[in-house]
C-alpha cells in the first residue's frame, strides 16, 4: 500500500476525503490509483489536483460543485 491505497483502486468520495485531509486543498492522487470513482470529489473544497498517469478512467461528476477548483492537471492515460 502506497498513501494508505492499494495498487489498482479506485478512488472513491472516501479516499477523496482522506487525501483532502492528509494533503489540504491541492491534492495530488497516488500513482496506484489507477480510476476515480462518480462523484468522488464532489461538494470538496479543493483548489487543484494531480491526476497520474496510472489513471485511466475518470468517472461522471467527479468534481461536480467544486467552486474553490482552479486547476487540473490530468495524465497521458486518461480515456
Amino acid at each position: 500500500m502506497v498513501g494508505n491505497f492499494a495498487a489498482g483502486e479506485e478512488l472513491d468520495a472516501a479516499g477523496a476525503a482522506a487525501l483532502i485531509a492528509d494533503q489540504g486543498t491541492d491534492v495530488e492522487i497516488p500513482d496506484t490509483v489507477t480510476s476515480i470513482g462518480i462523484e468522488a470529489f464532489k461538494l470538496t473544497g479543493i483548489a487543484s489536483v494531480v491526476i497520474p498517469d496510472s489513471v485511466t478512467e475518470i468517472g461522471g461528476w467527479a468534481f461536480l460543485l467544486c467552486g474553490n477548483l482552479i486547476s487540473v492537471t490530468i495524465g497521458n492515460s486518461v480515456t
